[in-house]
């Protein structure tokens, strides 16, 4: 990899540390702290649990975000409210089974799809669309599903459990032994 630091050298160690090596007299190992899988698989699914938990609450706002304009009514609070719901259950999925150490690929993958197809429809209809909702949605939706594909990946067998995540222990799921 060559680049502004010069040729570098990557390797891996058990706690997700990036060595980095720069190929120049004089220069030692250098150590950069990459934040774990798991840790981002959570700021995900948290992140879908706010966007969410927003829709369900405001839903005729988060039509208006998602392009609906300044009064939506009708159905489009409806579907707004049916999309919050749907990310809400897949953020709290992902959570729990992390909470857990249970599968998480599949709630990773099912996020995935849901984003990409959301990507997808905002550019099937995005001549309708103001074009800041267009690119919001396109990048939010299209980084959110390659990031969904490669943590189910990551996290595939599940890692260990990181209990008492705030969510799970809300929804009253009880410590397992």
């Amino acid at each position: 990899m060559a680049g502004v630091l010069g040729p570098l050298r990557l390797s891996r160690d058990s706690k997700r540390v990036l060595d980095v090596h720069r190929d120049s007299p004089g220069r030692d190992w250098e150590r950069i702290v990459v934040v774990e899988d798991v840790t981002v698989a959570l700021s995900l699914a948290r992140g879908r649990i706010a966007f969410g938990t927003a829709a369900l609450v405001a839903p005729r706002s988060a039509a208006r975000i998602m392009g609906a304009g300044r009064r939506p009514t009708g159905t489009t609070p409806l579907l707004a409210r049916m999309l919050g719901g749907r990310d809400v259950a897949l953020g709290l999925g992902t959570v729990i089974a992390v909470d857990r150490g249970k599968p998480v690929r599949g709630w990773l993958e099912g996020s995935a799809l849901a984003d990409a197809v959301d990507c997808l429809a905002c550019l099937i209809v995005r001549k309708e669309l103001p074009p800041n909702v267009v690119r919001a949605t396109v990048g939010l939706g299209g980084a959110s599903a390659i990031a969904g594909i490669l943590l189910s990946r990551r996290l595939d067998p599940p890692p260990p459990a990181v209990p008492g995540q705030p969510e799970a222990v809300a929804t009253g799921h009880p410590d397992e032994p």
